[in-house]
């Protein structure tokens, strides 16, 4: 059953319309991005709602009552006509979250840069001792082959 972002969804004549109750922080996120973008609310809303999901996944999972745990992702889909601003509002939400990653990407690199670095010495530094122990050992000298350990 598909329904369209600007109905009712059919859940006893519960509506979205008006904004999430008790949730003042994204009523104030929807009603920025869409008077800032020119959406519609409720388009708004399913993207922000897609964000959040997004976010809390890493840090939640549900635990039922039967044993397990389960992620906690919300599957959204948005179908509007063109020119409803889908693109510019899922733009404008997410770019925290795609700001995020690239700084986490950004770090990342760094530091698989230094550790690249530090296991090609630590590498170095190995087949010079492994050298040193061949030739000891080769050698036969008790004493060489103690100081090359």
């Amino acid at each position: 059953m598909h329904h369209d972002l600007m109905m009712t969804p059919p859940t006893s004549g519960r509506s979205l319309e008006g904004g999430l109750p008790n949730c003042p922080i994204v009523d104030a996120c929807v009603e920025s991005v869409g008077s800032t973008v020119q959406a519609p609310n409720l388009l708004t809303l399913n993207v922000a709602l897609g964000a959040i999901s997004t976010i809390v996944q890493c840090l939640a999972d549900v635990e039922p009552v039967y044993g397990g745990r389960i992620p906690t992702p919300i599957y959204i889909c948005t179908k509007g006509e063109s020119g409803l601003r889908k693109s510019a509002v899922a733009a404008r939400v997410n770019k925290p979250i795609y700001n995020f990653e690239k700084e986490q990407m950004k770090e990342y690199d760094q530091k698989r840069e230094i550790y690249e670095i530090k296991l090609e010495v630590f590498e170095e530094k190995l087949e010079t001792k492994r050298n040193k122990l061949k030739a000891a050992v080769i050698s036969d000298n008790a004493q060489r082959i103690e100081t090359a350990q």
